[in-house]
């Protein structure tokens, strides 16, 4: 897709505004019954999806054009992206005002609106840490959710339904992506280790592995070489995680070699914090309800 927009995008051109108008042109050959904002937002999602690699590679005359189509696209779908991106660090949460559906919107502008949402979601989404993007996530498809259940949303139905889908495939996506990343730098390390066998084996099932490294992950970030952190997680798993979800029965001994192998850490005192059931459960909790989102996502 990258290569055929910057075809597409006459890069010897020095006039961005007869390049612009020459695809306008173009496009509406093919497209007689959508409106100019529809190419608009093609061409903004091509823009936005070209990563810096390719655009690094490119040399100065080309970089020149292509900020400068990005400044004339953006004139046609005007707003600040980084001014979005603030007022979410500011109050953690995403809002669609636009879409309350409190007055009458015609189909064209609800799926405009909804297109421009989704723009200031990724912009968002790239700037955040991996928790800060489980939340982002959860929080969007929350709000689309609380729209679709609106009788005026009965119209926009099946935007909403795509959109959902849509971003419950991103994350899907990066989801796998970290997880086969991780696994292929687990193979460089030891590679005559099977994969059934890196993790759990046949004391849990899939789910709960996931949970398990999910939670090793997030869980206490700022103690990864805590015993306790691990001590918790076990307990959680095995006394106080859904057993209709989660199959957890390692025992001590089958736990600690699973920490020792992968984390480097020897568990000598099988305790877990005092503090478990007043603070760490729940935390534990938050943790298992963000996994599950993402989880039942794909």
């Amino acid at each position: 897709m990258h290569k055929s927009f910057f075809k597409n995008l006459d890069l010897q051109s020095n006039n961005v505004e007869q390049v612009y108008n020459e695809n306008l042109k173009k496009w509406k050959i093919y497209n007689t019954n959508l409106s100019d904002k529809d190419f608009v937002i093609q061409e903004i999602e091509h823009l936005l999806n070209i990563n810096l690699e390719t655009i690094s590679e490119l040399d100065l005359e080309k970089r020149r054009i292509y900020s400068a189509y990005l400044s004339k696209i953006k004139s046609q779908f005007p707003w600040d992206l980084e001014d979005h991106y603030n007022r979410y660090k500011d109050i953690k949460k995403f809002y669609m005002v636009k879409l309350n559906l409190n007055q009458t919107i015609s189909y064209e502008d609800f799926k405009y609106t909804l297109y421009e949402y989704k723009i200031q979601y990724y912009y968002i989404w790239d700037k955040l840490d991996e928790d800060e993007k489980v939340e982002l996530k959860c929080d969007f498809i929350d709000q689309l959710k609380h729209i679709g259940k609106k009788k005026e949303a009965t119209k926009y139905k099946e935007l909403i339904k795509e959109a959902r889908k849509e971003i419950k495939s991103a994350y899907k996506q990066y989801r796998e992506n970290i997880i086969s990343n991780r696994e292929k730098r687990i193979d460089k390390k030891n590679p005559s280790r099977k994969l059934e066998d890196k993790f759990l084996g046949l004391s849990s099932n899939q789910k709960a592995d996931f949970l398990f490294k999910y939670l090793c992950e997030h869980y206490r970030k700022s103690k990864r070489t805590s015993q306790v952190k691990f001590i918790n997680i076990l307990h959680f798993l095995k006394n106080d995680a859904d057993k209709n979800e989660y199959i957890f029965t390692l025992t001590q001994d089958e736990f600690n070699k699973i920490i020792e192998d992968e984390y480097k850490i020897k568990i000598s005192k099988f305790a877990k914090s005092a503090k478990y059931h007043d603070v760490e459960i729940q935390i534990l909790n938050k943790l298992e309800y963000a996994f599950r989102m993402s989880y039942e996502a794909t």
